[in-house]
């Protein structure tokens, strides 16, 4: 009996020594490593990029109204360009008669056109524009725009700016780092020259006709100028 007993107070213990060691935690695996590799003992940190600033080179988009409220923070500049058509048929012309505000409830902006200039033309076939402004390096090509006409032929190419389109098909410039799009909602003409002061007159005498105010509210506003 004793004999017995010993037999089976060992198979008793061997039991559970298999039970204990069938429910131990599996070891975690290790991806096999090169020979002389550093091994890392915890997880590399994942980066957090939702508060990394934006580069020159990336468009933030910003509310319309909030551009009027504080011009400088888009980057406005004194001489911008206005672009008017469709991908085929558009021009463009510096403009320093210009401004935005609030008008109706809306963000606008102001431009004026002569009825001599031929963007004209294409502010009259076109309910949509754009104003652009530039880096200091693109000056050159912004004030060739405004000094050579499309009538006399192709100036988009010599003024080395490169034309691109907005959604909804209005003209802008690549180089750009401040596009305004714009929907034009009035439209009036400066044509009473016995209103404006002298100097303004003078402006008439060599043959230019009276130009055109446009307000265009502003549907989207697009900026590389770095968050003040």
């Amino acid at each position: 009996m004793k004999a017995a007993n010993l037999l089976n107070f060992l198979l008793a213990v061997a039991l559970v020594l298999l039970c204990a060691m069938l429910w131990r935690e599996p070891a975690p695996t290790v991806a096999p490593t090169a020979p002389g590799a550093a091994v890392s003992e915890a997880p590399a940190p994942v980066a957090d990029v939702s508060a990394a600033p934006a580069t020159p080179d990336e468009w933030r988009e910003i509310a319309p109204k909030d551009a009027v409220m504080d011009p400088a923070a888009v980057g406005v500049r004194d001489t911008m360009l206005l672009a008017a058509g469709r991908e085929g048929d558009f021009n463009a012309m510096t403009i320093g008669w210009w401004g935005t505000g609030v008008l109706w409830k809306k963000p606008v902006v102001t431009v004026y056109v002569s009825k001599s200039r031929y963007t004209w033309e294409f502010m009259e076939k076109n309910d949509t524009f754009t104003v652009c402004a530039f880096p200091d390096e693109y000056r050159a090509g912004v004030m060739y725009l405004g000094t050579h006409s499309g009538r006399d032929g192709d100036k988009i190419g010599p003024s080395g700016l490169t034309p691109a389109f907005t959604a909804s098909g209005a003209p802008y410039f690549a180089e750009a780092d401040l596009v305004l799009e714009c929907r034009r909602i009035y439209e009036t003409e400066l044509s009473d020259l016995a209103q404006l002061p002298e100097e303004a007159r003078r402006l008439y005498d060599n043959g230019m006709l009276p130009h055109a105010m446009y307000v265009g509210e502003i549907t989207s506003v697009r900026t590389r100028v770095p968050a003040p």
